[in-house]
């Protein structure tokens, strides 16, 4: 991704907290970057085994914070925690995504994920996740299994999991974050609720704001031409300075994608994500037509999608400014 102007979200800092009277060793001096074809090239294999994986399903009720997006009001959040153990008593810590079904997922590593890993060495997790690609319900439950196993070999090695990644460039170990939301309005009751929302994260300290399109439109009888007053009215309360992201979930047509793309120009907004649904048959010249609309504003999306092969297209193509893996959908390896 670029690091020119706006249109990037990478920040790189240097600063670090000062604890007073708090003694510390002085930080070892990074080793030099070296290019490397893989994550693993070069690192010694320390000879170490899978004992076991385990599966632990959280759910906690969001009560007076249910989130409402589209059709759908989510009452709860679910986490799909994965632990793999070895025989040097270091436990890897991962997460597959919630969105594959938890009970379902935890059955899949515990009946077959996981008899496939015993006596397996971590340090094997890029040949070990070719089994699993191809079938989303696959990849998805291997998805925290696999960052596990990347954090063993970080836990193993003494790096960063992201220094180990990093084969093309330098790292950069400070990146700027955006609130993530727009979630807790309705277009039926008080639609001004994601101005507050928006005002809370800035007095927080974000300096960027994602959100979705509320609840459905054509259930709330929103419009783009009822919607564009209102994203005018946003960027005026939280002013030239906050970015702002505009997440559609897939929920809009071209036409209506199309007739938002000069307001968001017009407004500064740093990019467009997942606008129109991706298994049409024309999606990919969907995509393009909405970035030849938008010279300034990004296109990004792929969050669904869990392997390599399936965003090849669209990269080729050049359908997307920003491409999101999700890791917990994809697994690290594949990402």
């Amino acid at each position: 991704m670029s690091t020119i102007s706006r249109r990037s979200l990478i920040h790189a800092t240097a600063a670090a907290p000062v604890l007073a009277g708090l003694k510390t060793k002085p930080p070892k001096p990074e080793a030099p970057f070296r290019r490397r074809t893989h994550p693993l090239e070069g690192i010694v294999r320390d000879k170490i085994e899978i004992t076991d994986v385990k599966v632990t399903l959280l759910s906690h009720e969001l009560k007076d914070k249910a989130w409402v997006t589209a059709t759908q009001l989510i009452w709860k959040s679910d986490c799909v925690l994965v632990e793999v153990f070895t025989d040097k008593g270091i436990v890897g810590i991962g997460e597959s995504s919630p969105y594959g079904g938890p009970e379902w997922v935890k059955k899949t590593i515990e009946e077959f994920v996981r008899p496939t890993l015993i006596g397996k060495s971590p340090f094997d997790v890029e040949h070990l996740a070719t089994a699993w690609s191809g079938q989303r319900p696959n990849y998805i439950a291997w998805a925290g299994v696999d960052a596990a196993m990347w954090d063993i070999i970080g836990k193993a090695k003494g790096l960063p999991v992201y220094r180990l990644l990093a084969t093309d460039e330098p790292p950069q170990s400070h990146l700027r974050l955006y609130a993530s939301g727009g979630v807790e309005y309705a277009w039926y009751k008080r639609p001004d609720d994601l101005i507050d929302e928006a005002m809370r994260h800035k007095e927080e300290g974000y300096t960027a704001f994602k959100f979705r399109i509320g609840t459905e439109w054509r259930n709330s009888g929103m419009t783009t031409k009822k919607y564009i007053p209102y994203l005018y009215k946003l960027r005026r309360a939280v002013g030239p300075d906050m970015d702002l992201i505009q997440e559609i979930n897939m929920g809009l047509l071209l036409e209506e994608c199309l007739e938002l793309c000069p307001v968001l120009e017009e407004l500064g907004f740093l990019w467009l994500e997942e606008p129109v649904r991706t298994n049409l048959p024309d999606a990919i010249g969907q995509h393009l037509q909405i970035r030849s609309a938008l010279k300034k504003a990004m296109v990004s999306g792929g969050e669904s999608r869990g392997d390599r092969f399936s965003f090849k297209e669209w990269i080729d193509r050049n359908a997307y400014d920003i491409v999101q893996p999700d890791c917990n959908v994809t697994g690290i390896t594949e990402a």
